[in-house]
């Protein structure tokens, strides 16, 4: 059973997948973690280095794909937090949109999703990654209901203002919709879920019964 989601920043996907995963026995692989985890090696290494060290890092994911942590040549780091730093995040972008990373990392979650039972969720997972995926859905919600859930989900932990997550949302939202390389779009077959005025129960309901209904 393959379960791809796709959606715009803040529109829930993590929160959503990590239940879904729960109720249904599935593997939960968030591929922005993926491409975090590269923006935070890119402030390491140079660029030639870099795509070396893609090709070879295992990543290892936990608790449910809550826990992060890239094995290098035997090494373990642990980078759940990490990948969430503001430095990290501004650079996220930067590498989403570099082909030959984005090839290795398709390829590397292809041959993970091809021996589990998997929901996986990114911008690309449903027009790209697992484009014959049993259940497609494309996961959104109003930008300003995003950044509300963002602002509630960071305060406490950044001195970001709603106006300034909000123009983070609308920035990444261009960013992600218009690059050359897997630009975010929702697929033809994709199950499309407006989550702007639904509950978190209420969306893992709703797409509890769609894998409920594939799974027959």
């Amino acid at each position: 059973m393959q379960v791809a989601v796709d959606g715009p920043a803040g529109s829930g996907k993590s929160t959503v997948c990590k239940k879904v995963a729960i109720n249904n026995n599935l593997m939960y692989l968030d591929t922005g973690a993926m491409y975090r985890s590269v923006a935070y090696l890119s402030l390491k290494f140079d660029r030639d280095k870099l795509l070396d060290i893609v090709e070879k890092v295992e990543f290892i994911f936990s608790d449910n794909g809550s826990k992060l942590s890239l094995s290098i040549d035997g090494m373990i780091e642990d980078v759940t937090d990490i990948i969430r730093s503001s430095e990290v995040t501004a650079n996220a972008s930067v590498v989403s949109a570099d082909e030959k990373i984005r090839n290795i990392l398709t390829a590397k979650q292809q041959i993970i999703a091809s021996s589990n039972d998997i929901i996986m969720e990114g911008r690309d997972i449903t027009t790209v990654v697992l484009k014959n995926a049993d259940v497609k859905i494309f996961l959104t919600a109003s930008v300003e209901e995003r950044a509300k859930r963002r602002y509630a989900e960071v305060k406490g932990k950044t001195d970001k203002s709603y106006d300034e997550i909000l123009a983070d949302i609308i920035r990444r939202d261009d960013i992600d919709s218009n690059r050359d390389i897997a630009p975010l779009t929702k697929s033809d077959d994709s199950y499309e879920l407006d989550t702007t005025a639904l509950t978190l129960d209420e969306v893992i309901c709703e797409i509890g019964k769609l894998i409920v209904e594939k799974r027959g």
